[in-house]
């Protein structure tokens, strides 16, 4: 029960100084609204024999 009422206060908290930002940031989704990069993972492939003879 406690843990519920600190998780309610803590995201009250959040809420509030995320509202103060956007208020005091320049007219538009500034910090929140901005696009993510998107991140790009390489192709995996397997080791050739060559390189695992290597490796041994």
């Amino acid at each position: 029960m406690r843990n519920e009422i600190m998780y309610d206060a803590v995201m009250a908290e959040v809420a509030y100084r995320r509202e103060q930002l956007e208020k005091a940031s320049r007219p538009g989704r500034r910090w929140f609204g901005r696009t993510k990069t998107e991140v790009r993972v390489p192709e995996q492939r397997r080791p050739s024999t060559i390189e695992l003879a290597r490796a041994r």
